[in-house]
């Protein structure tokens, strides 16, 4: 059977995705609230504020390719309306959101480092908090 690089590194990528869920799932959230230093951005999901922790996130490292005129994939990612119309948050499913599967992945962002693992986890508590326009 003839496998090619991108079947290949797909299906390390999901590997590697599931062990990490598996390996976070255990945890029942021990793991963030003795994290990072800031308290609004892993303290919890009913802190996370969209304007003030994941859209500067979004725009530091997304909405170079995901934002003005012409989004890649025509997922735009510069704003509240244009990431919710964009259909990569399932509201209160982070793991079965399309946006935190990417970053968590790696597969997101193409260009530069990761993300870090308090700037994903700010946005899968945003997530988890109902994705709010907050």
């Amino acid at each position: 059977m003839k496998f090619n690089n991108r079947f290949l590194f797909l299906f390390i990528a999901g590997i590697l995705l599931a062990a990490l869920l598996v390996g976070c799932g255990s945890g029942s959230g021990a793991a963030p609230a003795a994290g990072g230093s800031s308290g609004s951005t892993t303290g919890g999901a009913s802190s996370v504020s969209f304007a003030k922790n994941v859209l500067p996130i979004l725009n530091d490292r997304c909405s170079s390719c995901h934002g003005g005129p012409t989004p890649r994939a025509g997922v735009d990612l510069s704003s509240y309306d244009s990431v919710m119309n964009s259909q990569v948050i399932t509201p209160s499913d982070a793991q079965n959101s399309r946006l935190v599967i990417a970053v968590e992945s790696g597969l997101m962002p193409r260009s530069g480092d990761p993300l870090t693992a308090d700037q994903i986890q700010t946005i899968t508590n945003w997530v988890n908090a109902g994705a709010p326009n907050n």
